[in-house]
């Protein structure tokens, strides 16, 4: 199936749009400021940096940071996330559960995942406020709302001084409010596969206060077997103020309902790619998300203060191993806290100090679903967490004529106490303590020409999930069962960057090198002892050290006539530094078969090299054309860590668009996947039960979307 073209000519989209803005505040420089577009305060992952320009000196960001404006993120027909950031450098996919909306981020051999169990290298924000979930750090893409952000800010590798998780970068979407679109919007779309979408907003702003409500639905029907999904949500933000003193406010709630397929066995997907052989899998999730900020002058300088509060809920089905239960699950997160920053320039350079504080409420009931066996589901696990969470951090530069260089370091409190409502001898509370340095520096060598380089710490606690699941005498059936095991250490990556970034009239260039080495990696290992009801069972261990090194070049020209085209280029070597042995389907005593790891042997799923090139031209009465092509090269599959079998191919995907615009009224074709390519988008070792020969255990193969066609009409002002 690996760079194989698809016959036929099935087509299906869904579109999303835009509509809302909020709110963004520039920090560190000359003069500290709300963000000259929106006018109200967010609170940055970044400072000072400009989409058109990046970093620059005096930015604080000594890294390779980009931000991605509404007009860079893929158009028509991204669903989620990682799907809009298609044309960013550095960042690929893959999809573990068969769904496009469910799609996991990576980024410098760390990802982001709403797989609960996924180990989670990457922090997401929302107006700067986490939603990585307290369960399992997991992040639900298709709860966020796409459709109505103003940018989306990306800062790769290790970001010390943005809390637990941040090990390969952090990205935050900043949304968009009435002062960006004044106008109400509509916008319809419709494709392949059953896909129809309609979001719409109205808005009102005045000098010193403003409104916005949006809201949306989506559905589809699938292009493969009973993978039908869909989403609901409702947005209202607004603002009061003056360009002293600014409060806002954002409440956001969604709704998502998703028929996963999963991954499929080599012999079924290369004449059925659109099987489901766990046609009865879904994800059913809720979310309120609920935020308050503002900013006003403090000992001369400026602060920034946000609370928020976020709930959400879970309920997923999971169907198992013929000879197995099914699992039945449902969790509900609470999160409350706030956040508070002062910054303050100076004429040697700036300050910038900060705190943050939440409070989680974790709640996970795990069922035993023997109905297809005639019998009931009966709840095998009930376990509860109050957690308690808190940082402070502080930031300095030192700004002498070309060069800043730049220093810091966040401290970490994380309290996690575990109550095993079926059995309270199993109570138990973990506790994490970690202070992150970063120092780094930014050097002009030229008016065009920035240097940069940094190094720093960051780390990542065991989420509850594996440190219930930790002891090799007591495994956990897959998926898993949770219950008082024994402590697991943090990751801890060390990182260095260095790099550089040309800015030309009407171009721009940037590279860098980056080297991460991570103490104490958690994974899933094997275990001996038998599980009554599973056939698959194992537990997490920190299993000693890996390590990332990797070099990134992306650059942009603008051609005259309308006219621009950018490529990109990403090569990642991602490996085991210590030796061990991972669990493994493959795993077969008598044969000899075993999953054993050795220093150098590549990480699963880590593409070895990622390249992005495209080109788009645009006719000053309103006519456009976009071509992009990406591909993604070898991986090896989950289950494989050693290395021994053959890798995963790379392919290369291509999207076409056609848009038209005159006044208020737009029009967008896209075509996905033009060319009907057929690939893998994942791959793992599972166990055919219906094979012909008997249950047998071969390569599971996530196949990636066929072409798929969406078109969409659109009315407002704005896009």
């Amino acid at each position: 199936m690996e760079g194989a073209r698809q016959p036929g000519g099935r087509h299906r989209h869904a579109v999303w749009l835009a509509g809302l803005s909020l709110f963004a505040m520039r920090v560190a420089g000359a003069q500290v400021a709300p963000d000259s577009v929106t006018r109200l305060p967010v609170r940055s992952i970044l400072v000072s940096v400009a989409p058109s320009t990046g970093i620059g000196v005096g930015s604080g960001v000594p890294a390779r940071a980009q931000v991605v404006d509404r007009d860079k993120l893929s158009p028509a027909g991204a669903r989620s996330l990682p799907v809009a950031l298609g044309r960013t450098a550095g960042l690929s996919t893959h999809d573990d559960l068969g769904s496009p909306w469910k799609l996991t981020l990576n980024s410098r051999g760390f990802a982001a995942s709403p797989v609960v169990g996924l180990a989670q290298g990457i922090s997401v924000f929302l107006d700067g406020v986490r939603v990585n979930e307290p369960e399992a750090s997991q992040v639900n893409f298709d709860l966020l709302p796409l459709e109505h952000v103003a940018r989306v800010e990306v800062l790769p590798g290790t970001s010390a001084l943005l809390g637990r998780n941040s090990l390969g970068g952090a990205v935050n979407l900043v949304t968009r409010g009435a002062r960006d679109v004044p106008r109400g919007t509509l916008e319809l779309s419709a494709g392949d596969y059953g896909s129809r979408r309609g979001v719409g907003s109205l808005g009102h702003a005045t000098a010193r206060s403003d409104v916005w409500l949006a809201a949306g639905s989506e559905r589809e029907r699938g292009w493969r077997q009973a993978t039908s999904a869909r989403q609901r949500h409702l947005l209202l933000n607004g603002g009061r103020g003056d360009e002293a003193r600014r409060m806002r406010g954002l409440a956001f709630f969604a709704q998502s309902r998703a028929r996963t397929a999963g991954s499929l066995p080599a012999s079924v997907i290369a004449t059925r790619p659109d099987s489901n052989l766990s046609a009865d899998d879904y994800e059913d999730l809720g979310q309120v998300h609920l935020s308050a900020s503002g900013w006003r002058p403090v000992l001369g300088g400026e602060s920034h203060g946000t609370v928020f509060f976020r709930r959400h809920t879970a309920e997923r089905f999971n169907r198992n191993q013929v000879d197995d239960p099914d699992i039945f699950a449902q969790s509900a997160n609470r999160t409350t806290g706030a956040m508070a920053d002062w910054r303050r320039a100076f004429p040697w350079g700036s300050l910038r100090a900060g705190v943050e504080a939440a409070g989680t409420a974790v709640a996970i009931d795990i069922y035993r679903d023997s109905i297809k066996f005639a019998g009931s589901r009966v709840r095998s696990t009930r376990v509860t967490s109050s957690g308690l969470e808190g940082a402070t951090f502080l930031l300095g530069e030192y700004t002498r004529r070309r060069a800043t260089l730049t220093a810091g370091v966040r401290g970490d409190y994380l309290r996690l106490p575990y109550r095993n409502r079926l059995d309270p001898t199993l109570d138990t509370v973990n506790t994490f303590r970690r202070l992150s340095p970063r120092v780094g520096g930014t050097f002009a060598l030229h008016p065009r020409l920035v240097a940069f380089g940094s190094w720093g710490q960051a780390f990542r606690a065991p989420s509850i999930l594996e440190l219930a699941c930790s002891n090799p005498e007591q495994p956990c059936p897959l998926p898993f069962a949770l219950g008082d095991d024994p402590p697991l250490a943090p990751v801890v990556v060390h990182q260095g960057e260095v790099g550089m970034r040309w800015t030309g009239d009407g171009a721009r260039f940037s590279m860098a090198a980056f080297r991460s080495d991570a103490r104490n990696d958690i994974y899933l290992l094997g275990s001996e002892v038998e599980v009554t009801g599973s056939t698959i069972d194992g537990y997490f261990a920190n299993i000693g050290d890996t390590r990332r090194t990797g070099v990134e070049v992306d650059g942009e020209v603008v051609l005259g006539g309308g006219a621009t085209m950018y490529a990109s280029w990403t090569g990642t070597r991602a490996t085991f530094q210590t030796e061990a042995e991972i669990f493994s389907l493959r795993e077969d005593e008598e044969a000899g078969v075993e999953n054993e790891i050795e220093e150098g042997d590549r990480l699963p799923l880590v593409p070895d090299q990622v390249a992005k090139v495209g080109a788009a031209w645009r006719h000053a009465r309103g006519l456009g054309v976009s071509a992009d092509l990406r591909y993604v090269g070898r991986r090896y599959l989950r289950g494989d860590e050693a290395n021994d079998t053959r890798p995963l191919g790379g392919y290369a995907v291509t999207d076409l668009q056609l848009s038209w615009a005159r006044g208020m009224w737009g029009l967008t074709a896209t075509l996905r996947n033009a060319t009907g390519r057929q690939y893998a988008a994942f791959g793992g070792y599972n166990i055919n039960q219906g094979h012909a020969a008997g249950p047998l255990v071969e390569r599971f193969l996530t196949p990636g979307e066929p072409r798929w066609l969406d078109v969409s009409i659109r009315w407002g002002g704005g896009r």
